[in-house]
């Protein structure tokens, strides 16, 4: 991308490149077509809509909320696994150091998986300019925070149990406890904003209200159902892989859409001859 893309007079003045075989538009009218392969120019700057950004970048964001809905999930299972641990005989030390190794793969996966989803689109920068894009650098950094403090909650515990300071192992554990959990809830709150700029942008309005409504219906429900059997966290974290689940749907048929016009485009751009 050169330059800072904008469009002046109908005519593209820069930052601006085809979508399907990268030549620079600078230059040309916004109605003609892409003098490399002739697709639309149209096509190449149609504003914010998802189904006009880069094959490439759909399929980054699309891959990155199927690894963070696997993560979201291990969550959960990360959190009961050293009670299982217990149940199969374990001890509580070998238990509690499994889970918390569980917890670093989790993080990992939600790093890899939210880092993607965030990743820049190439014609318009990190999500565009302005919100958006304070929200995409928030969610890789609090992801990034989240598997920081995972790994210090295994290796911690884990070395001083080693030396034998049990006392001081398990007195650090729950203030990283208590940091890993404000971690997640900010990045709860930045993927949801994120997911929500996403179905904006198809536009999908069931994804966004859905997507809003989830920003202040889970913390309620983590909040005031916590003390139920731990019934509140658990339903919120059933809700937010929901959610999850519909923007990679989203995406998938984005994708799908977004394909089947670029193949027709080829076609009636290069028709063959008889």
């Amino acid at each position: 991308m050169d330059g800072v893309a904008d469009i002046a007079g109908g005519v593209v003045v820069g930052g601006y490149a085809c979508r399907r075989c990268g030549y620079a538009l600078a230059g040309l009218s916004v109605a003609g077509v892409c003098p490399e392969c002739g697709l639309e120019v149209a096509a190449s700057t149609g504003g914010s809509l998802l189904e006009h950004a880069s094959p490439e970048y759909l399929r980054v964001v699309h891959r990155g909320l199927m690894v963070a809905e696997w993560a979201t999930i291990g969550v959960v299972g990360a959190a009961v696994a050293p009670v299982a641990f217990r149940m199969l005989g374990m001890s509580d030390a070998t238990a509690v150091a499994l889970g918390d190794l569980g917890s670093v793969l989790v993080a990992g996966a939600a790093l890899a998986g939210w880092w993607m989803v965030a990743a820049p689109e190439p014609r318009r920068g990190m999500f565009g300019t302005g919100r958006g894009r304070g929200e995409a650098r928030a969610l890789r950094m609090l992801a990034a925070a989240g598997l920081g403090l995972a790994v210090a909650g295994f290796v911690g515990p884990f070395a001083l149990r080693a030396a034998g300071r049990v006392f001081e192992a398990e007195a650090i554990r729950g203030p990283l406890n208590l940091l890993r959990l404000g971690a997640f809830a900010g990045m709860f709150v930045a993927s949801t904003r994120v997911i929500r700029g996403l179905a904006r942008r198809v536009p999908n309005a069931r994804v966004a209200r859905w997507a809003t409504t989830l920003l202040w219906l889970c913390p309620v429900l983590s909040v005031v159902c916590a003390l139920a059997m731990f019934a509140g966290p658990l339903m919120a974290m059933a809700l937010y892989v929901v959610l999850i689940d519909d923007a990679r749907g989203m995406l998938r048929r984005v994708r799908e859409r977004a394909a089947k016009e670029s193949v027709t485009a080829g076609i009636l751009t290069n028709p063959e001859v008889p």
